[in-house]
């Protein structure tokens, strides 16, 4: 095939378009500093979540970045029952949000993403169960301010395997700024401010 002039600029532009993609491929940071979360569950569905944190060169701020994903019956993940794939960008600040479809009722399900080469933590998450239950196990908490919270009690409901689900009942991080409510406290630590 001849090297037209037009067939010279079309593979430029396609070459320079896919530089940011090549540069967060390289990158050596760690993609998943947000963590994973699930949460909606349906009987035969369930949302699944994360942020993948751009390198922080500013020249590639404005990358879109691929991912993975992957769901498994067991927590080492050799048993995957649904994966996929996508971009995020800028245009969602680097969120993902998966609807994790055909799964099977009242099952607990492993999932994990991966970017630039990079695994996220293995998560566990479950289906709602159809029909009749003799036992629902729930845990609550509510209300939480970074500045002045102790977050302990996170870790124990996680660890909570026998648990059909958690709610949230109200605001995560309050949205105050230094100095402002809880933040005079002696914990040594300050809502971010930018």
């Amino acid at each position: 095939m001849a090297i037209t002039r037009r067939r010279f600029f079309q593979g430029a532009a396609l070459g320079i378009a896919t530089l940011p993609l090549l540069k967060t491929f390289a990158s050596s940071h760690q993609p998943f500093q947000h963590g994973v979360a699930s949460g909606d569950p349906l009987t035969d569905r369930v949302i699944l979540w994360t942020r993948i944190t751009p390198d922080a060169d500013p020249g590639f701020q404005q990358a879109i970045i691929p991912y993975s994903w992957e769901m498994a019956l067991d927590p080492q993940m050799n048993q995957i029952v649904r994966s996929g794939e996508g971009v995020t960008g800028p245009h969602v600040d680097y969120t993902v949000k998966v609807d994790a479809e055909s799964l099977v009722s009242g099952t607990v399900y492993y999932y994990r993403f991966f970017s630039n080469g990079k695994p996220s933590p293995v998560a566990r998450t479950r289906t709602l169960p159809e029909g009749h239950l003799n036992r629902l196990r729930l845990a609550f908490c509510s209300c939480s301010n970074y500045p002045a919270g102790y977050f302990n009690v996170y870790r124990e409901i996680a660890r909570r395997s026998e648990l059909d689900a958690v709610l949230h009942l109200g605001d995560y991080i309050y949205e105050y700024g230094p100095g402002g409510f809880g933040t005079n406290n002696n914990l040594g630590r300050s809502p971010l401010d930018n």
